[in-house]
């Protein structure tokens, strides 16, 4: 799984006194559709902390279910990690402290239907308004540019950059996939 790492404002692991590990995922159907959520206007997509005790699949499976109304096993191996970002960041949120912060993120290919009747958002995702909707991959970062002023108006521009930069490295991961396939199949 590849790896990058944020640090520009050069913190070391002693300068960090919040460590939060985050998972998110990109639902994808086979209408070639990415499932995200709005969060009071800004596209983000879906996931959240990972919780003592559970590990990166079971957290996004958690999350999906809470945030989508989606059920997804663990065990059917349909959540798979491809990347992980880790960013430092100097006052976290305006908390006078410094952040040391782990995204992994996954790939849920599912033609399941979100059910806002399912789901179970926390305290913090209720007071948003919290919406869900499919977007064609190929008008993906279209979408994300139009989203660009609202979420800067919510001091969230950097969702919008994140977003379109783990979406290249999705879209370098699939190629790859494709790839390997077309080789696979010619060597039968």
């Amino acid at each position: 799984m590849k790896e990058v790492i944020f640090n520009n404002q050069n913190l070391s692991d002693e300068d960090i006194q919040i460590f939060e590990n985050k998972v998110k995922v990109i639902i994808k159907n086979s209408k070639d559709e990415l499932l995200v959520c709005k969060r009071n206007g800004v596209i983000h997509f879906i996931g959240g902390k990972v919780e003592k005790n559970e590990t990166c699949q079971e957290a996004a499976a958690r999350e999906i279910a809470e945030e989508t109304g989606i059920a997804i096993s663990v065990s059917d191996s349909s959540l798979v990690p491809f990347f992980r970002m880790k960013q430092y960041q100097q006052n976290y949120y305006n908390s006078g402290k410094n952040c040391s912060l782990s995204i992994t993120y996954l790939l849920c290919d599912t033609d399941e239907k979100f059910d806002y009747d399912k789901r179970n958002l926390d305290e913090y995702e209720s007071k948003e308004h919290f919406t869900l909707e499919y977007i064609p991959m190929h008008n993906f970062l279209e979408e994300l540019e139009k989203n660009r002023e609202i979420a800067k108006k919510d001091k969230r521009e950097f969702i919008i950059n994140e977003m379109k930069y783990v979406f290249s490295e999705y879209i370098e991961e699939e190629e790859k996939k494709r790839e390997l396939s077309e080789r696979w199949r010619k060597n039968i």
